[in-house]
């Protein structure tokens, strides 16, 4: 596990599952709590490896941001992470200062 999972974290077989689980109880796309899907023995399922690649391709504001720096920045210490060797690219630039690869780097069109 790259993160510390909380003990109270719900675990699912699928993850169609856990999202109509949490639509059931009134949480959103915005606010889901988080997620385990496990295989039948229970062990948690699409954990990230060392040296796993990454495509983040969600553009829409600060969480992505918060997401990869907890991914790839070696510093980050807001909560407790594994440090894995990724290959983490992103759709666009977030922030110059991130040590990932940028898909679609900004360029100045005239």
């Amino acid at each position: 596990m790259w993160m510390n999972e909380k003990k109270d974290t719900q675990r699912f077989s699928s993850l169609s599952d856990a999202v109509k689980d949490a639509y059931q109880k009134g949480e959103d796309d915005e606010r889901i709590e988080p997620i385990v899907v496990v295989e039948k023995k229970g062990n948690p399922q699409g954990r990230f490896s060392e040296g796993d690649h990454v495509i983040f391709y969600d553009i829409r504001g600060e969480r992505e941001i918060e997401i990869t720096r907890a991914l790839s920045d070696e510093k980050f210490n807001i909560f407790p992470t594994k440090k894995l060797n990724l290959n983490f690219v992103t759709m666009i630039e977030y922030d110059k200062n991130l040590n990932v690869k940028v898909a679609y780097p900004r360029k100045n069109i005239r």
